[in-house]
């Protein structure tokens, strides 16, 4: 086979400074002659060799009308000509009509090119003769193509470096043949000539450096992922326990280990042609696990949250520890650091923000009927009359309070461990319709889901419906010529309301709660 071609003039020097110098070719681009005005036919080689001269050679099937003479050939990179020719810019090879003995129906023949031509100079190839007093010309045009620069290869152990391409323009890509057999097993640099060769005469080739390096397997993390690099193509795997004697780890023989338990591992890659085990890879908890996202508490006086907790792989539930006490009871944000201890001394961290409130409580008043606004939940109530020393009404713990009596009243709140004291309230009768003669009616059900009846146990003319919120806006209200029985139902939040009955002599006032 024909061989070799060097990418750079440096390839070639450290090439052929290793061999013997013969006439070996290495490089070749070919070029069909083509009829200008005159007939012509032929085979022309622009071959570079391993001794790094350069021939123009035609082949034997080079042929031309007979009597011309003078046949002047150039390399040229332009093929538009016309007389007069210029040919200032081309590279003269040759004046073969004036050579002795030249056979003009066979003309093989070879001609040198100095040095300081380089096969890349030129794409065509143009000749000029002068056949009874006229000039004429013929050219062919030589194959281009891209010779790959190939990087080092390397690998550990052993290396089969991918296949390179040669693009050929206007033909099929052609792949490269190496001069050696894979894998190459050899530590330490070796050369591969890689040649490519179309079929038709042209010839490339380019040299690149196989690195095979010992086998040396290292260990990436991500977190509780181990992979093993720098093994190549075909390598097995087996990952084993580094604090349970190297132990191998049941079913883990691929490139990467995700471990679930704190530890230190290694993985032993057998690469065929040898084997090497890599360095112990410490996992520890926070690699395996993250600290749970823990929501924010409001509370009011006092807070105790739910202590947070992880669960282990191996099925342990770990609780958080706060670095605070608790409950909680400073007014305003306290954040907590929850940390959860891994067996190693490692540990995760996770905060919550524990918001506390003061009481405070208020009173909203309708008539005679006053009710306390909760500010918080597991609230208790305590009725006081303001005018008697601030003294507990006795039995009057609800929500509400109805004075039956004049005077200023106020309402005690407590949560846990702390309390509130609401303002004191004025019940005056004066702005009251006649309290001793209210209507009996009856409403139910109370609570209920928003509809509800009101019974009264008489028919009774002229009555008013009013129905207000705590802070004693009228959400709705209706007239009743007659009636002994009303329906209601009412669109609103879940909350307590008023409903007051009135008609010209009596007034009634009821507490109903939507639930």
């Amino acid at each position: 086979m024909k061989r070799l071609i060097r990418t750079s003039l440096l390839l070639l020097t450290v090439f052929v400074s290793s061999i013997s110098y013969s006439q070996n070719l290495v490089q070749s681009r070919v070029a069909n002659l083509v009829s200008g005005d005159y007939t012509t036919s032929g085979t022309v080689y622009l071959e570079v060799f391993d001794n790094n001269t350069l021939n123009v050679r035609f082949d034997n099937d080079y042929s031309t009308q007979s009597n011309v003479f003078d046949v002047h050939v150039f390399l040229t990179n332009n093929t538009n000509y016309t007389s007069p020719i210029n040919v200032s810019n081309d590279f003269l090879i040759a004046n073969i009509g004036t050579i002795s003995g030249l056979n003009y129906s066979s003309g093989a023949m070879t001609f040198p090119i100095p040095s300081s031509v380089s096969i890349e100079d030129y794409d065509h190839i143009v000749l000029v003769c002068l056949s009874f007093g006229q000039l004429h010309w013929a050219h062919g045009d030589f194959s281009t193509y891209t010779i790959p620069t190939l990087p080092n290869f390397s690998e550990s152990c052993q290396a089969t470096p991918p296949t390179p391409t040669l693009n050929v323009t206007g033909s099929p890509n052609i792949n490269g043949i190496p001069d050696i057999s894979f894998p190459i097993t050899t530590l330490g640099t070796t050369p591969v000539t890689w040649t490519f060769d179309d079929g038709s005469g042209n010839y490339a080739s380019t040299v690149q450096n196989i690195i095979v390096t010992e086998l040396d397997v290292l260990l990436s993390q991500s977190q509780n992922n181990l992979t093993a690099t720098q093994t190549p193509a075909g390598t097995t795997y087996q990952w084993i326990d580094c604090d349970n004697s190297n132990v191998p780890i049941s079913g883990e023989t691929g490139s990467t280990f995700t471990a679930i338990q704190e530890g230190n591992y290694a993985v032993i890659a057998n690469a065929g042609a040898c084997i090497d085990t890599s360095s112990c890879h410490s996992i520890s908890f926070d690699d395996i696990y993250d600290a749970p996202t823990l929501s924010d508490i409001n509370a009011f006086c006092e807070a105790t949250p739910i202590t947070p907790s992880i669960t282990l792989n191996n099925g342990t539930v770990l609780d958080g520890v706060p670095d605070v006490s608790f409950p909680i009871t400073n007014i305003g944000t306290t954040t907590v650091t929850w940390t959860f201890n891994g067996g190693s001394g490692s540990s995760l961290t996770s905060q919550q923000n524990v918001t506390i409130q003061a009481l405070n409580s208020s009173i909203s008043q309708n008539g005679n009927i006053l009710d306390a606004t909760p500010t918080a939940t597991s609230i208790s109530f305590q009725w006081i009359d303001c005018d008697d020393n601030y003294a507990p009404i006795l039995g009057e713990t609800a929500s509400t309070f109805t004075a039956t009596q004049e005077g200023n009243y106020a309402v005690i709140t407590a949560s846990g461990n702390c309390s509130d004291t609401s303002s004191c309230v004025t019940v005056s009768f004066a702005n009251i319709t006649d309290l001793s003669n209210e209507l009996n009616v009856r409403l139910f059900p109370n609570p209920s889901n928003g509809d509800f009846s009101i019974l009264f146990d008489e028919t009774t003319e002229n009555v008013q419906l009013e129905i207000s919120d705590l802070s004693g806006r009228i959400i709705q209200s209706r007239s009743y010529d007659s009636v002994m029985e009303i329906h209601v139902s009412i669109n609103a939040q879940a909350s307590s309301y008023f409903v007051t009955l009135k008609t010209p002599k009596n007034t009634k006032v009821l507490r109903y709660i939507k639930k």
